[in-house]
């Protein structure tokens, strides 16, 4: 199992496309490392994709999500800034109703709205991931890996 402390996400839009090591160049360069069992969402411009890559600690983890239709809530503020979301605003946000004008049916969906709703309280206060050296271990330094691009 996946363990997972921190969830972080950032506002700027990213290229779908992007593999494990575009994303992982992303989540330094927006979030200054990638810590250990954090994971760290990116939407694309539309909305209706996202992925999530987690550091856990031994490697990474990159998954995506595609909505066949309507958008996810991805918070519109100040680009190059990020926020911090707990495990209920994470599972409203992944919620397929989010982006849609209509009110989900299913009592257990609608607490997953009400964890929405303070998020944009939360983007107010612009809750900035600080920024510290990247993180280290024994077989990686992000910081300093260099990648040679084959033809």
């Amino acid at each position: 199992m996946i363990r997972i402390d921190s969830i972080w996400l950032a506002t700027e839009p990213m290229d779908m496309r992007a593999g494990t090591e575009t994303a992982l160049a992303r989540v330094v360069a927006v979030f200054g490392a990638a810590k250990p069992h954090c994971a760290y969402l990116f939407a694309n411009r539309r909305a209706n994709r996202m992925k999530v890559l987690v550091h856990d600690g031994l490697g990474i983890w990159l998954a995506a999500r595609r909505l066949n239709q309507g958008r996810f809530f991805w918070p519109g503020v100040r680009h190059g800034s990020e926020v911090e979301l707990d495990a209920e605003q994470l599972q409203a946000l992944c919620s397929a109703y989010l982006g849609n004008a209509s009110v989900p049916e299913e009592p257990s969906r609608c607490s997953n709205l009400s964890a929405m709703a303070r998020l944009p309280a939360q983007l107010a206060h612009q809750s900035i991931a600080a920024t510290s050296p990247l993180w280290q271990n024994r077989r990686h330094d992000f910081a300093s890996e260099s990648r040679s691009i084959k033809p």
